[in-house]
């Protein structure tokens, strides 16, 4: 992610490509803006939910749903960040 600092917000952008085939998006702290784990929840593509599961507990945030099969189409989890936003995760393994 590459970080942005504008004038009356904070933004980390994801890596994107102009005309590239993946969704572009930036995560966003800002006055008005509130972390909440009750609204839309937005789902990150992993090669291993394992690996990123691990990496959530030990920077601080906590796993509320466990790696689970939801059968061909792979497995998902979901966690709160650390400041306090529900966020999920999807893996084939």
């Amino acid at each position: 992610m590459m970080d942005m600092d504008m004038p009356d917000s904070q933004m980390a952008a994801f890596k994107w490509v102009q005309e590239g085939q993946y969704a572009a998006g930036a995560l966003v702290k800002a006055k008005g803006y509130e972390p909440t784990d009750k609204g839309t929840v937005v789902y990150f593509v992993c090669d291993n939910l394992n690996n990123e599961l691990d990496r959530v507990e030990a920077n601080g945030g906590k796993v509320l749903v466990p790696k689970t099969s939801i059968g061909e189409h792979g497995f998902i989890a979901h966690f709160i960040d650390t400041e306090g936003n529900r966020v999920a995760l999807h893996s084939m393994q």
